[in-house]
Formats: structure tokens, sequence, C-alpha cells
């Protein structure tokens, strides 16, 4: 008989910026689990894509929090009806001469630009337009309403915090993952190059190590428990307070 203290599982945890997200799992070894598994393996093209883009989605979210605080932006542009460009290509090309112009106007006060982007076309309307996610200085509004002036005038810019990573993230990607890509193997965002990778840790933990004591002032987003007969997972996701070190936290020092 194996004792549950004996019996490892599988964790990933990743940390971008003040976000965590963990999983541990582990499978079952059972011959009838096993057979009844082999069916699932066999994934359509058309739910491997839906996989795929789930993935890039959490890449996504992962991406924001590790470059991006809560008083960041998320700026939408849109143009007026004579500058609207006919193709998704052209749309491109004018984000990046704005892009341009904002990051010469950011070096002459001596700041960066980082961002990502992603180029939409409305559902409704089926107008291109553009989200942008970049840094606060604390004096970008009418900044970017010049800029982007001679495009249009409808500029819309939010905080993070008003959707939080996990509603951009899912705003963000909802065009792909509900359309499909335009092309196979096609980005679902741009981005500014040198941005923070999140940083992500694997290993083995004992099974009973299920539960894991967060620094104070964390505040949960998820956790997450589940035995369906195929194995076993805990899932945990929160936000971290500012000034955590991340190699002290014990979802990490436990991994073997």
């Amino acid at each position: 008989m194996i004792l549950l203290a004996d019996r490892k599982q599988r964790r990933k945890v990743v940390i971008a910026g003040n976000y965590v997200r963990s999983i541990q799992y582990s499978l079952s070894h059972e011959r009838e689990a096993q057979k009844e598994r082999l069916p699932k393996t066999q994934i359509s093209s058309v739910a491997q894509e839906a996989m795929n883009l789930k993935h890039s989605w959490q890449k996504l979210k992962a991406v924001i929090a590790a470059n991006f605080g809560p008083k960041d932006l998320v700026v939408t542009l849109t143009y007026r009806d004579e500058r609207l460009p006919k193709r998704r290509k052209d749309a491109e090309n004018q984000l990046k001469y704005f892009i341009r112009r904002l990051r010469a106007d950011r070096r002459t006060a001596g700041q960066e630009l980082p961002y990502l982007y992603v180029t939409e076309m409305g559902h409704s309307s089926g107008r291109l337009h553009h989200h942008l996610i970049t840094t606060s200085t604390g004096d970008d509004y009418e900044t970017i309403r010049r800029l982007w002036e001679r495009n249009g005038s409808d500029v819309d810019i939010q905080l993070i915090s008003a959707k939080g990573y996990d509603g951009w993230a899912r705003y963000l990607s909802k065009e792909p993952r509900e359309n499909g890509r335009n092309f196979v193997g096609e980005r679902m965002w741009r981005s500014s190059l040198g941005l923070k990778k999140p940083h992500i840790y694997t290993g083995w933990v004992s099974a009973r190590d299920q539960f894991h004591d967060l620094p104070p002032d964390s505040f949960v987003l998820d956790n997450l428990s589940r035995n369906n007969g195929y194995g076993e997972f805990h899932f945990l996701e929160a936000l971290l307070p500012e000034g955590t070190i991340e190699e002290d936290l014990a979802l990490i020092s436990a991994l073997r």
C-alpha cells in the first residue's frame, strides 16, 4: 500500500509580476482509467486549436501581469470613416507609425515605451481598430489623443484595474478564440522588444502538500481541487503584495 505521504505530485508555478498561478496534479495509474483515457488522446484539429488558443490567453494574461501594473493603460484606437483602412496590414502600419511617434515623445522626456497590442475587426461594425496596453507616465491622455488625431478622435483610455489581468486577457483574445485565426500560426498579439517574461518553476512535491501559505495581504483569485477519476489536480491563483520575493514563496521552496 502506498501512503499519501509517499506519493509525489507534479507542480508548475508561474509568477508574473505580482500574479502567481500554480497547478499541482497526479494521474491515475489504474488500468481501467488508462483504457478510458486512450480515446481522449484522439483530439481533432479543431479541438487542438481551441486548446492552443486557451493556452495563448493564459500566456497573454501572464505577460500583461509581468510588465504592467493596475494603474497602467489600455488604449482603444478607432478610425474615422475617411481614414478607415481596408486591410488589416494597412491598419497595422498606421498603428506602427503612431507607436513610433509616441516612443519619440517618451524619449524626449527620458521615458521608455513598453507595449503590446491587438488589432481587431469589430464584431458588429466590421471596422478595424486597435487595443494597446502601455505604461502610464501621468501625462498620457492628451498626448495619445493628439498623436492619433489624424486617424480619428475616438480614443478610449482605461486603467488595467478596470478589468484586471484576467479580464483584459480574455477581452483582447476574444476574436481569435471565437472566430479562429486569419491564418495558421498567426500571433494573437504583438509587443515591444524586451518585455519581461513570466518566471516558470516546476518540480515534485508531496501529495499531501496541496495548500500553501501565501504572504499576508495576498489576494486569492481562485483555489480549486478536483479528482475526476483520471487523476487529481489542485489549482491556486493569487495576487501577491508588492515587494514579495518570489524565491521565498512556499509554492517554490517546496519543489524538489
